[in-house]
């Protein structure tokens, strides 16, 4: 009971920083929260809570992790490809021009 007290005391005051500095709990945070909470019969509810908030912060930086890593693939691939285009560019030197012209 006295934990599930300090544990509402830790997530109100991370609510003051989220919305003061954008800090929010980090998953270990959430899980040492539910499980003082879900300890406490009085908690349960809020254990739940804390479980739902933890699932989407999940699933809120998997994606964000998931939208950097396709980012940085596309990023990647071009660069990769504009320095082969500049290697053939140097080693063809004026013959790169006819890899572009077509039959018609």
């Amino acid at each position: 009971e006295a934990a599930s007290v300090q544990v509402r005391e830790l997530l109100g005051a991370y609510e003051t920083l989220e919305e003061t500095r954008n800090i929010t709990p980090d998953m270990v945070t959430f899980s040492l929260a539910y499980k003082a909470l879900s300890l406490d019969p009085d908690s349960v509810d809020l254990a739940s809570l804390i479980l739902d908030r933890a699932l989407r912060r999940s699933k809120k930086m998997a994606g964000s992790k998931r939208r950097k890593t396709l980012a940085a693939s596309r990023r990647k691939s071009f660069s990769t490809c504009s320095t082969a285009e500049d290697k053939l560019k140097t080693l063809l030197g004026e013959d790169f021009d006819v890899l572009y012209e077509t039959e018609d």
